[in-house]
C-alpha cells in the first residue's frame, strides 16, 4: 500500500523543465477542469506498515501522478529501488470522495502490480476518512484489505496538525503526525485486529511557485506485538522531492 517515503531532492535540471511544461498546460473536461498533480521524491527505504520491504536496497525512487475530475481521482504510483538491488513496484488507482461539513469520505480500488521480482500482481479495496476537528488539527483513518493474494486488511488511525512557521506562513507547511497502525491478515494471520506499529513523523512543503513546491518528511515507527512476533524492527526513514500542480 502506498506509504510516506524518503529522499534526496532531484536535479534542479528535472524540476525546471516540468515547471515549463505545467505552467504551459490547461485541461478541461465536459466544461469541469481536470487538476493534475506530479510528486516525485527519493528516500533512503521503502517502508510500509512499519515494515523495510527492500532492506536490501539503500534507496528509493518514488513518482506520483494523479487526475481530480469533480469527486474522481486517478493516478498511478511508481516505486524503483535504485542500489543494492532491482525491486520496482506499479500502483494503479481510482478514488471517489466526497465531504459531509467538515468531514471527508473516500473509498477506491488499486492495482498492484510488480514487474520485478516476480512479475506477480493482486487488487486492493480502501475507505477513509478525514475530519478537521480544528483549523490546526486533522484526525484521519483509512482501511484497505487484499481481496485477491493476501486476502487481509491493514487499518490506520491517525491525527495531523499544522505548525505555525512565523512570516513564512504563507510558503511554509510543517505538519507532524502521529498514526496507529492495525494489522488483520495483511502482514500476518490470522484475520484479527491486532497492534501493529506507532509511527511518528513530520511533513514539510515549501511553495516556491505558485504550481510547484519542494516537499520533504522525517519518520520513525516503532513496532507493535505483531511485528515483533514477526522479528521485525523499528526502523526510520527520510523522504524530499518536488510536487507539480497544474
Amino acid at each position: 500500500m502506498l506509504n510516506r517515503v524518503h529522499a534526496l531532492l532531484l536535479s534542479s535540471l528535472t524540476v525546471c523543465a516540468f515547471a515549463g511544461i505545467q505552467t504551459a498546460a490547461a485541461w478541461s473536461m465536459g466544461g469541469e477542469p481536470v487538476h493534475f498533480e506530479w510528486s516525485s521524491e527519493l528516500s533512503n527505504r521503502y517502508v510500509t506498515e512499519g515494515i523495510d520491504n527492500d532492506p536490501d536496497s539503500s534507496g528509493y525512487w518514488f513518482n506520483t501522478l494523479t487526475a481530480d475530475y469533480r469527486d474522481f481521482t486517478f493516478g498511478a504510483w511508481y516505486g524503483q529501488s535504485l542500489r543494492g538491488s532491482a525491486y520496482n513496484e506499479v500502483n494503479l488507482f481510482a478514488e471517489y470522495g466526497f465531504a459531509l461539513g467538515e468531514l471527508e469520505l473516500f473509498g477506491g480500488v488499486t492495482w498492484l502490480t510488480f514487474p520485478v521480482p516476480d512479475e506477480s500482481s493482486t487488487w486492493e479495496l480502501y475507505v477513509g476518512f478525514e475530519y478537521e476537528a480544528h483549523p490546526f488539527l486533522t484526525l484521519f483513518g483509512e482501511t484497505y484489505y487484499d481481496i485477491d493474494e493476501v486476502r487481509g486488511g491493514f487499518v490506520e488511525l491517525g491525527v495531523a496538525s499544522m505548525l505555525p512557521t512565523g512570516g513564512l506562513d504563507d510558503r511554509l507547511e510543517l505538519t507532524p503526525y502521529a498514526l496507529w497502525g492495525l494489522d488483520y491478515g495483511y502482514v500476518s494471520g490470522p484475520r484479527r485486529l491486532k497492534g501493529n506499529n506507532l509511527q511518528f513523523g513530520i511533513d514539510a512543503a515549501f511553495a516556491v511557485a505558485d504550481n510547484w513546491e519542494i516537499i520533504g518528511s522525517l519518520n520513525h515507527s516503532f513496532r507493535l506485538g505483531n511485528l515483533r512476533a514477526g522479528e521485525e524492527g523499528d526502523v526510520s526513514w527520510v523522504s524530499a522531492g518536488v510536487a507539480f500542480r497544474f
